[in-house]
């Protein structure tokens, strides 16, 4: 990737997601994909997770998982219809994510 382009894609930033409605609306967007993800909004598995975000416009255009109850962490990063964004959000969460863990990226 050409430095220009680089720039251009880090000038978004992730957020961090606390709502549980806000998540499960964007996860409901496919169903099929994140039949997972949605699972872990149960309360049993809430307390084990952090969720982020990229908002562009006037919503959500990439929501990612990090599941911090195993021996190392898993990062649920999936997205299909807007890989852009998806890159952008992997790009900006990349400094801050445990120097180990398992990723289920598509």
């Amino acid at each position: 990737m050409a430095g220009a382009e680089y720039t251009e894609l880090v000038q978004d930033h992730p957020i961090e997601l606390r709502e549980k409605a806000t998540i499960e609306a964007f996860l409901r967007r496919d169903t099929a994909l994140h039949l997972y993800a949605l699972g872990d909004l149960d309360d049993f598995f809430w307390p084990f997770t952090t969720w982020f975000g990229l908002r562009r416009g006037d919503g959500l255009a990439a929501v990612f998982l990090l599941y911090q109850a195993p021996e190392l962490p898993v990062l649920l990063a999936l997205e299909q219809a807007d890989t852009e964004s998806a890159l952008i959000l992997l790009a900006g969460l990349a400094p801050t994510l445990p120097d180990r863990f398992y990723a289920h990226v598509s």
